[in-house]
């Protein structure tokens, strides 16, 4: 498997290289046929150069796509500008509500109807909002266990690999009912790799919009997640602990 990976890499170095510097092949024929005054030099040359201009196109859309790329993975990953506390006694506007099912400690950052980016805060699940369309950037979710340990949840919503819808209408004077946050859907994300003949285990959480959210605890030995790996015959063949990043 690492011998095909090796090979399928240096394939596509090599049809990249053709691609991108394979005009200087028909620029070297046409300049030397054309200090040999030999017909045809010229079409050489116009071949080289158009090969040369489309390799150049394609290398900006490629640059201007991974440009994109960067930047809502960055505002997916981390909310960038300045965010002020949401104030539903000094907003002016109309305002509505969002419930969510976690009646408990949840705060969120979002784009609304108010200016700038606002953090907002609630502890019965019940948050005042700006009436109107409201873009949520992040949320993060605080619970206690039995324990009296602390438990976070944090999700970023601008960009999870699954392009989820994150933002809504808010009526004025409304209640929206939105099923985001907990209770999460756990699943294991497994990953291949062919370079080193290796798999990758990695715990996910989503909410039901299919947010991905990261967990962890403040006793992070005692409380990461465990795994079993089970066989047709339902015996257990491996089992583990994951660790917090």
């Amino acid at each position: 498997m690492v011998a095909a990976g090796i090979i399928t890499m240096v394939l596509v170095c090599l049809i990249g290289a053709f691609i991108f510097l394979g005009w200087i092949a028909p620029l070297v024929i046409g300049l030397s046929w054309q200090r040999q005054n030999t017909a045809g030099s010229r079409t050489w040359i116009w071949f080289s150069v158009v090969w040369a201009g489309m390799a150049a196109v394609l290398v900006a859309g490629i640059v201007a796509m991974v440009m994109m790329a960067n930047s809502e993975m960055r505002a997916g990953f981390g909310v960038t500008g300045k965010v002020s506390e949401f104030s539903a006694a000094s907003f002016k506007g109309p305002a509505g509500s969002i419930k969510i099912p976690f009646a408990g400690e949840v705060h969120f950052t979002a784009e609304s109807e108010a200016p700038g980016l606002k953090s907002f805060t609630s502890s019965n699940g019940v948050f005042v909002v700006p009436a109107g369309r409201i873009t949520i950037k992040d949320l993060e979710v605080v619970a206690n266990d039995k324990q009296s340990r602390k438990w976070t949840a944090k999700g970023r919503w601008g960009y999870s690999g699954y392009y989820t819808t994150n933002s809504w209408e808010v009526p004025s004077g409304g209640v929206m009912d939105l099923a985001i946050g907990p209770p999460f859907k756990a699943s294991i994300k497994v990953t291949y790799s062919a370079a080193s003949d290796a798999l990758s285990m990695e715990p996910e959480y989503s909410d039901a919009f299919g947010n991905i959210y990261s967990i962890s605890s403040d006793d992070r030995k005692e409380t990461a997640p465990g795994f079993e790996l089970v066989d047709g015959a339902n015996k257990i063949v491996m089992s583990g602990k994951f660790e917090f990043g």
